[in-house]
């Protein structure tokens, strides 16, 4: 498996984790509740479409189509 491809599932997982710690400090009470919480989702989807076009380069024109 490619370093791209590898990296897909792994992002996503931890995006997962990231986005739960930050739903569980937005649900407990005090001063970092009030924060703006940051777009793990909007982040992570641009993350995840940059590593699927470096796969399809690197499959496709380095790799030789495999």
């Amino acid at each position: 498996m490619c370093i791209f491809c590898a990296a897909i599932p792994a992002t996503v997982a931890a995006s997962a984790s990231i986005q739960h710690k930050q739903r569980q400090q937005n649900e407990t009470p005090g001063p970092s509740a009030k924060a703006r919480p940051f777009p793990i989702k909007k982040v992570t989807t641009v993350i995840v479409a940059g590593l699927v076009v470096g796969s399809v380069v690197t499959h496709t024109h380095l790799m030789g189509g495999i």
